[in-house]
C-alpha cells in the first residue's frame, strides 16, 4: 500500500513547510481527516500498552471517539506515563472494558468514519505502532491507513517554530491557545491537534469556545 504522506521525523530536513502544503493540497482534494492520540503506560510498545484512545473528525469535530481498557496483564506501567494521564494502578485494574473491546470499538468507529483513510496527530507514528502491536496481541485487523499527517513535522518546519522543544504544548503556546490542561486526556489531544492544525495550516479556529475552555489553560 502506497503511503503518499507518510511524514516522519527523520525526513524533516528533506521538505519545507511550504513544499509539505503543497503536496498536500494537490494530493487529492478536500482530504478528509481523522485525529487520533492514545495514552499509554510507557514509551516502548513492544513493552508497554495503550490505556486509552481518541479521536476526532476533523472535517465534522461533533464526531469523536473515546475509550479506556485494562492495560495488558504483562504491560509495563512506567510512573512518568501515569504522571502524564493522571492514571492510577488502582484505577487501570479497575477499568470495566478489556483490551480487545476497545480495539474492536475503535477499529468499527474508524471503518465508519474514515472516507480516505488518512490519520494525522502529534508524532502520530507513536500512537500508530501502540495501536499496530496492540492489533496484534488481541488478533485483530488493523486499521487500513494510506496517509500520516504528522503534526509535529508541521510545527518544525513552520515559520512558527524557532528553535528549542518540540512538545505538543510548545505548538500549541505558540499558536495563542496556552497549554493543554492536565492531567492529559486521548479525546481532549486529540481535539488540541486538530485545533492547532486548523490554527497553523488553514488559518481558522476549529472548535467552539466551550470546547476550547474544556481543553486549554493559560499557562502560569
Amino acid at each position: 500500500m502506497q503511503c503518499h504522506l507518510r511524514f516522519c521525523t527523520s525526513r524533516v530536513q528533506q521538505r519545507s513547510y511550504t513544499t509539505y502544503l503543497s503536496t498536500l493540497n494537490t494530493a487529492g482534494s478536500g482530504i478528509e481527516l481523522i485525529f487520533i492520540d492514545t495514552e499509554t503506560t510507557g514509551l516502548d510498545p513492544l513493552k508497554c500498552s495503550i490505556i486509552s484512545i481518541g479521536c476526532v473528525v476533523y472535517e465534522n469535530p461533533s464526531v469523536r471517539f473515546y475509550m479506556e481498557a485494562r492495560p495488558d496483564p504483562e504491560a509495563l506501567i512506567e510512573d512518568g506515563a501515569l504522571s502524564v494521564n493522571g492514571f492510577t494502578r488502582d484505577y487501570l485494574a479497575s477499568i470495566g472494558s478489556a483490551m480487545y473491546d476497545m480495539l474492536a470499538a475503535f477499529t468499527e468507529w474508524y471503518a465508519e468514519n474514515s472516507k480516505d483513510y488518512t490519520v494525522a496527530g502529534y508524532n502520530i507514528d507513536f500512537d500508530i505502532a501502540f495501536i499496530g502491536q496492540e492489533c496484534i496481541i488481541n488478533s485483530i485487523r488493523m486499521i487500513r491507513i494510506d496517509r500520516r499527517i504528522d503534526l509535529k513535522y508541521l510545527f518544525e518546519t513552520s515559520d512558527i517554530y524557532k528553535g528549542g522543544r518540540r512538545r505538543l504544548d510548545d505548538l500549541i503556546t505558540a499558536l495563542g491557545l496556552g497549554i493543554e490542561r492536565r492531567p492529559h486526556n486521548a479525546l481532549n489531544g486529540a481535539l488540541a491537534e486538530a485545533e492547532a492544525y486548523a490554527r497553523l495550516v488553514e488559518k481558522r479556529s476549529l472548535l467552539p469556545q466551550s470546547d476550547l475552555d474544556v481543553i486549554f489553560m493559560r499557562e502560569i
